[in-house]
């Protein structure tokens, strides 16, 4: 993710979930991540924390926030 607070999530063992009628469409980019890992870094790219968590734990934990300047 963007950084916040001077951090930023990050995610291990990622897959693709296509979207339903998706699923057999090889043009169509709608899709959703899931991943095993998350965790989170700090500016200079330090692991802070990486394990079995939910990216919600995780944003929960460092109190993350979208970055909303796009």
């Amino acid at each position: 993710t963007s950084f916040h607070n001077g951090h930023a999530i990050i995610a291990e063992n990622c897959k693709k979930i296509p979207w339903g009628k998706h699923e057999h469409d090889n043009i169509c980019n709608h899709y959703s991540i899931q991943c095993e890992r998350h965790g989170y870094i700090d500016k200079k790219g330090n692991i802070i924390k990486l394990g079995k968590f939910t990216f919600e734990e995780i944003m929960e934990e460092i109190k993350w926030k979208p970055d909303e300047s796009y």
